[in-house]
């Protein structure tokens, strides 16, 4: 039997097998390019039937195609530093400077292993020889330094699987005894000539979805790839009993949630063809007989313990560090158990990719070997990105991360956000230790931030009105901060602060008034506790995010007044308060695609009166349950005591575009209000105020695109209709 490549169209290969076990047919030899050697691997191995469909028809399956994990397998920690970052490019040293643009659309760890873990024990089974499967198999790769297809007999089933399905630009491609090698569908989509030359069948099977391509599409880069790649000469075959299954499954080549439709479409159309099939030969082979086949292949005796550690790519100095780091306080030496350590390695600052490949220990022919390929990331990664808004809000950004040479510990990091709403400009150095018990960081940063609040235009640096609020921030701030779990941080931050404010006290003012002006000068000390396993940064369908925190403010408050406020003397103050929040929100599946979230918020804060009333405002705290209400200066949303939450449905359209309602209530105990001279006064009288939002979100490969109509409640203007691509984010704060 040969089976084409075609993406996640290929999986109807599996329906075309069933089809032919149900009629008795048996399959002596597997030859496959692409997903379909990845089929061939799968069956070729013992895999029933049953157990293929239930495996691609898992939500695990289709993170792995998409180059994601669950939130089980994502370490917060090891997570790099969050900025709006939408391109992202790499740096290489030589002659020059030489910026490297991205090869690969998704990352191929999760892909790779699970690829490893699934294929291991019948790769040693068959001692790495393809002949001794189950079903004797080959498989067909690209090698495109040579611009030869080549065919893999041996080695590891993993590892020639992975170079057979390197599918270009979305998938990363690898090296196999040095050679670089991509998709087989480049040379070889049907490979039906190898089935032949190899095994010298009586009769072949060919089971082809490459005619189901999708059309070219001026407009869809994906398309034109996918008709540049899949050879499709028509295959000579020198067999004399040879029926080809076309079959047609339409749809996009990795639409892998949709693995049960196509699964069944394969066997749908493979039920006409096998009345053709049966004149072909007389052999049958039952299900008792195969189920006995198979009892036999997989109970052949292999090794199963995982006796050593291989770390190749780096100095031999740092494999050998890299391989007791990975080790040290490792429960037991299994791939169950080392599982972890791999996904969090791979996260490690410092590490652009990281293979793995298991082999036969050739030292104890009762153990074996994980073999782990690293590759350093470039020295100089540069980030592009920012918020694009129809609002008044757009903001660019660039971000650039420094890593030396010879460490792995030690990164510099800086950026800058500009524009007329968000400004900024933060420079700073890490320190990670590399340990996987107690991993620990150490930074310290300097940071100036600007918020430019009821700018009227939506331009990048134009203003036709003057601002009803400016904050500035300028800080140091010193941090040390380790992972209490897998998903969680403790952070002591200490901030040396100067933060100036410019405001009125009426939002009807004259363009030759003068702002009030607040410094603030002093300390912030924060004790954090953060737990975080989101599965995105903005517009998340799942995981949990829970934070406590307590902070002290300490410093001196000198204000002057302008000529909005009516008091006219300025004031020296000392201040000194503590803040204490707990903040929370997480998602449950209650359909397939359909979620419910969760959020909720509580502040208590014995901050004292500033000089007037808007100052006393600007330092409480704000309540932004959403991302564009933070963008808004709302005095409603803003406390001293007081308690929110929300709760979300959403529905997930497909994998990328989901439909959101969020509805939300802040229920205020403690606020400062006005008095008729610009003081403020303590209010304890309880007041509510309510947020509404719906949005269409599209989570592109640059970041998330929405389209979102939003009302808050006593707000001069309360419904707001913003369209924005990216992401609205800002450098940390002494504020928050």
């Amino acid at each position: 039997m040969v089976l084409s490549g075609g993406g996640a169209q290929g999986l109807a290969h599996i329906g075309v097998i069933k089809a032919l076990e149900e009629r008795e047919i048996p399959i002596d030899y597997i030859v496959g390019t692409s997903m379909g050697g990845a089929i061939g691997a799968m069956y070729a191995s013992g895999m029933s039937v049953e157990e293929m469909i239930a495996y691609v028809s898992t939500e695990e399956y289709w993170r792995m195609s998409e180059g994601k994990v669950g939130s089980e397998l994502r370490f917060y920690y090891r997570e790099p530093l969050r900025d709006a970052g939408m391109l992202r490019l790499n740096v290489k040293k030589g002659a020059g400077l030489k910026v490297v643009l991205p090869t690969h659309y998704i990352d191929s760890e999760p892909l790779d292993w699970e690829t490893m873990l699934g294929l291991a024990h019948s790769s040693l089974r068959c001692k790495e020889n393809f002949d001794s499967l189950m079903i004797p198999f080959r498989c067909v790769a690209a090698d495109v330094e040579n611009k030869e297809e080549v065919v893999f007999r041996n080695g590891s089933i993993s590892e020639a699987i992975r170079a057979s399905m390197t599918y270009p630009f979305y998938i990363a491609p690898i090296r196999v005894n040095g050679k670089l090698f991509y998709d087989g569908g480049i040379y070889n989509n049907f490979p039906v000539d190898v089935l032949y030359n190899e095994f010298m069948p009586d009769v072949i099977i060919g089971s082809n979805v490459s005619q189901s391509t999708s059309q070219v599409d001026e407009g869809d880069v994906m398309s034109q790839l996918e008709n540049l790649i899949v050879y499709r000469d028509n295959p000579s075959v020198n067999c004399d009993h040879w029926v080809n299954i076309e079959l047609n499954v339409q749809g996009g080549t990795f639409d892998f949630q949709n693995a049960p439709e196509i699964v069944q479409l394969g066997y749908e159309q493979a039920l006409k063809y096998l009345d053709k099939i049966a004149e072909t030969t007389t052999v049958r082979r039952s299900r008792l007989e195969l189920d006995a086949k198979r009892e036999h292949f997989l109970k052949r005796p292999f090794p199963k313990s995982l006796t050593s550690l291989s770390v190749q790519g780096l100095s031999p100095k740092e494999n050998e560090h890299l391989e007791s780091s990975l080790l040290l306080g490792l429960k037991q030496m299994s791939l169950h158990h080392f599982e972890p350590r791999y996904y969090s390695f791979w996260k490690e600052p410092g590490i652009s990719s990281v293979y793995p490949v298991v082999h036969p220990d050739s030292k104890d022919p009762n153990g074996y070997m994980l073999e782990l390929r690293v590759k350093k990331s470039p020295p100089i990664q540069i980030a592009l990105g920012g918020n694009f808004s129809s609002r008044s809000i757009n903001t660019g950004m660039i971000s650039v991360v420094q890593r030396p040479l010879k460490s792995f510990n030690f990164m510099w990091y800086g950026n800058s956000y500009f524009g007329r709403y968000y400004g900024s400009a933060l420079l700073g150095i890490e320190y990670r230790n590399r340990s996987y018990r107690l991993p620990i960081g150490l930074s310290i940063e300097y940071c100036q931030n600007r918020w430019d609040y009821y700018r009227s235009v939506s331009a990048f640096f134009e203003d036709t009105k003057p601002s009803f609020v400016v904050n500035y921030d300028r800080y140091l701030k010193a941090q040390l901060r380790w992972a209490s779990s897998q998903h969680s941080v403790v952070k002591f931050q200490t901030y040396a602060i100067d933060q100036r404010d410019l405001y009125y006290q009426t939002k009807q003012f004259l363009s030759v008034d003068t702002a009030d002006v607040t410094h603030l000068e002093g300390w912030v000390n924060k004790l954090t506790w953060d737990y975080n396993s989101l599965n995105v940064i903005q517009y998340p369908t799942e995981g949990k995010r829970f934070m406590i925190q307590l902070k002290n403010v300490n410093g001196t408050e000198l204000t002057v007044p302008g000529t909005t406020n009516l008091i006219r003397d300025s004031s020296l103050t000392h201040q000194n308060w503590q803040t204490f929040q707990v903040r929370g929100e997480g998602y449950f599946k209650v359909l397939k695609s359909f979620s419910l979230g969760y959020a909720f918020e509580g502040v208590h804060s014995n901050q004292k009166v500033f000089n007037n009333y808007v100052s006393s405002v600007i330092q409480q705290q704000s309540f932004n349950p959403i991302a564009e209400s933070s963008t808004f200066f709302m005095n409603q949303f803003r406390g001293l005591t007081y308690a929110g939450a929300g709760i979300k449905g959403i529905l997930q359209i497909n994998s990328n575009l989901q439909c959101r309602v969020e509805a939300y209530q802040m229920n205020s105990y403690r606020y400062y209000a006005q008095d008729g001279f610009s003081k403020a006064v303590l209010n304890r009288d309880p007041m509510r105020n309510r947020i509404y939002s719906t949005s269409m979100v599209y989570q592109t490969l640059a970041g998330p695109l929405s389209l979102q109509l939003n009302y808050y409640e006593r707000k001069a203007e309360p419904f707001s209709l913003m369209v924005h691509f990216g992401y609205i984010l800002y450098n940390d704060s002494p504020r928050d």
